[in-house]
């Protein structure tokens, strides 16, 4: 399917202009009043008024910030461990260290929670840029991934629970920060 920006304007023809239609079916047709004086034009954007979606552009988005983050009522997520793992690397023989930062937040339960994913993901990118980098930098080996990880109730880290809800995200640590993979 094609959108066009393009918008039909029907516009009055004044007399003295041309007709709408040319040909003889065209005259005739106008001649016993089927077909008015009238031609379509097309207007593309930025033709005609162009203030006018600016206007109406800046109207929709001081009426509803859709882009803004949502804002997370105090104290959602709460510190609850961190854990420094050692993992087999990508080469043989080669290991990494991943720092595993956990949070109880229990407004994330499918059950009775208000958050979902989408609300609290740039939560655990300032997370991971914040505490969980003070910590891998302050850790005596370097640390090649931090992960963050959000749970509604405390679940034993490695044991399955059904019930439980966890948002898990994993970061690369780089000079700039953490980076989402």
């Amino acid at each position: 399917m094609k959108i066009s920006w393009q918008k039909q304007r029907a516009v009055r023809r004044h007399s003295e202009d041309k007709p709408a239609r040319s040909g003889r079916f065209a005259r005739l047709m106008q001649a016993h009043g089927l077909m008015p004086n009238v031609r379509v034009r097309l207007l593309r954007a930025g033709e005609g008024r162009p203030w006018r979606g600016v206007a109406f552009l800046a109207l929709i988005f001081a009426a509803q910030p859709a882009f803004a983050a949502p804002v997370l009522p105090e104290g959602w997520a709460e510190f609850h461990d961190a854990v420094v793992e050692v993992h087999a690397g990508a080469a043989e023989g080669a290991e990494e260290r991943w720092l595993v930062m956990r949070y109880l937040a229990p407004e994330i339960a499918r059950e009775g929670g208000s958050l979902g994913y989408e609300d609290v993901a740039m939560e655990m990118d300032a997370l991971c840029n914040g505490q969980a980098l003070a910590t891998a930098k302050a850790h005596e080996s370097p640390i090649d991934q931090i992960i963050i990880a959000l749970m509604d109730r405390v679940v034993e880290r490695g044991q399955p629970d059904p019930a439980a809800t966890q948002f898990i995200a994993s970061y690369v640590v780089t000079e700039a920060g953490c980076e989402w993979q």
